[in-house]
């Protein structure tokens, strides 16, 4: 699994209280990267996680094409489906940083993706350590946040 994709299954987990599903495979070299669900709300969650921490991502690489690879493929939506049935879920997009913030507004309003940033992600794991709501993980990615967050 991605580093990044593990930071967010953790944030999902400990933070949004949800059971999780990683690294899907599908037919045609597709794959959902994280399926949750939250098993007191209901609330469940679609989230693709693209980081490119060398640039940041322009509004125009959020466009029909990506959507519809990424959360509106036939294979996609019939996986979610199988999984969620035909309950809502909310789909999101994690990435490092975007060129200008009208991505994130475009992205909620043409294909109903939110825009997470994995330094948002990060901060809130950490908080949760620090506020001592996590603590004592043996997990690869909490544990090197439990040292980072350390006074």
């Amino acid at each position: 699994m991605e580093t990044e994709v593990h930071i967010v299954e953790k944030y999902l987990q400990e933070i949004k209280g949800c059971f999780t599903m990683t690294n899907i495979l599908l037919k045609g070299r597709k794959e959902i990267d994280l399926l949750a669900i939250n098993p007191l709300t209901g609330e469940r969650y679609h989230v693709e996680v693209s980081i490119w921490t060398t640039e940041k991502v322009p509004e125009s690489w959020l466009s029909d094409d990506f959507e519809k690879k990424k959360f509106e493929n036939p294979l996609v939506k019939h996986k979610i489906c199988e999984l969620f049935g035909n309950a809502p879920y909310s789909k999101a997009l994690v990435v490092w940083d975007v060129k200008d913030n009208k991505v994130a507004g475009a992205a909620k309003k043409q294909f109903g993706i939110d825009i997470w940033f994995i330094r948002d992600v990060i901060q809130e794991l950490k908080q949760a350590i620090s506020n001592g709501k996590i603590k004592g993980s043996r997990d690869d990615i909490l544990r090197v946040l439990e040292l980072v967050a350390r006074p």
